[in-house]
């Protein structure tokens, strides 16, 4: 069905909640998942495009039911889960943000870095707690390390990578990052980043290790057992790549021993984890549950620049 509101398009049911997004579609004759999924043969032949956030609900089963679909946006910076090739031979187009989410990212991953150094997670519990000798043990039994002026490792000095160094220059840190490809002399000079000519340099050297490499065969666990043993056991890992890039029991295992002090997480392997996994309850581990990217303005920008131009509404 054409509308005068111009094409039909399919939006999971979480974004309901970004009232802003909700006015940028008003120029859209818009099916919110839930409704589609309790009444497909009346939506299936009108949906042109499809917004979501993650692409694990994308299969062949659910583009069979979808004959006109011209557009998936990704709210995402990767495409982990999604056939691309059965959608390009299907000959509908696949959006996602790289860039978009680099910003909101580094920001989260200077959350975490200051989280975890400051020893967060066990100073709020601390100070909750109904003993009053506990409420005020913090200042005295859970010193943190300073962010400002340590040195900071960065694995991946991809987008998001660099968006981490040049905060890092906020807090003058000692910047240093491996890549595939050594960024140009000029990119490093701007955010005061050397650079390493091995992982297992950029270990040794570092206090803070932050993961943001793509995941691809060669980075998968790329984080193991021997790569952990390298790092100083006042170190910090960082990871807002993906949880598939850190082997998890070896972290486990490494945060039990004792051969790094913490670890923020925005990724996890699964992903989330069970409840009764180690990692969700040790007092040293920051757990921000696959968020980097999700604020207000990153959806909104992403979904603007993915969808928005690619499936124009109707004048």
């Amino acid at each position: 069905m054409s509308t005068e509101l111009g094409q039909t398009i399919l939006c999971e049911s979480k974004l309901k909640k970004l009232f802003d997004l909700v006015e940028m579609l008003k120029c859209f004759q818009v099916v919110w998942l839930d409704e589609y999924l309790q009444r497909k043969d009346r939506f299936s032949k009108e949906i042109e495009g499809f917004i979501c956030t993650k692409a694990g609900l994308i299969d062949k089963q659910f583009l069979d039911h979808l004959p006109n679909l011209k557009v998936v946006s990704i709210c995402s910076a990767g495409f982990e889960g999604l056939d691309v090739s059965m959608l390009h031979r299907l000959n509908i187009r696949v959006s996602n943000v790289p860039h978009l989410v680099s910003e909101s990212t580094a920001d989260l991953t200077f959350a975490l870095i200051l989280a975890t150094a400051r020893q967060l997670r066990k100073n709020i519990q601390s100070s909750q707690h109904p003993d009053l000798e506990v409420r005020m043990s913090p200042q005295f039994t859970s010193l943190g390390t300073d962010v400002t002026g340590a040195t900071l490792g960065i694995l991946g000095m991809g987008s998001i990578g660099y968006c981490v160094a040049m905060r890092a220059t906020g807090f003058r840190m000692n910047t240093f990052y491996y890549n595939r490809n050594r960024r140009p002399k000029l990119d490093e000079d701007c955010v005061n980043a050397k650079y390493c000519r091995s992982l297992d340099e950029l270990l040794k050297l570092s206090q803070f290790l932050v993961i943001s490499v793509p995941l691809t065969q060669e980075t998968e666990n790329m984080i193991g057992h021997r790569e952990l043993a390298l790092m100083k056991p006042s170190s910090i890992l960082i990871n807002v790549s993906r949880g598939c890039v850190v082997d998890t029991s070896a972290l486990v295992e490494a945060l039990n021993d004792g051969k790094i002090s913490a670890a923020g997480l925005d990724v996890t392997e699964p992903e989330p984890l069970p409840y009764d996994h180690p990692l969700v309850h040790m007092d040293n581990v920051i757990l921000s549950g696959h968020s980097g990217a999700a604020t207000v303005e990153g959806r909104l920008e992403a979904i603007h620049n993915s969808l928005w131009r690619k499936l124009k509404p109707a004048s």
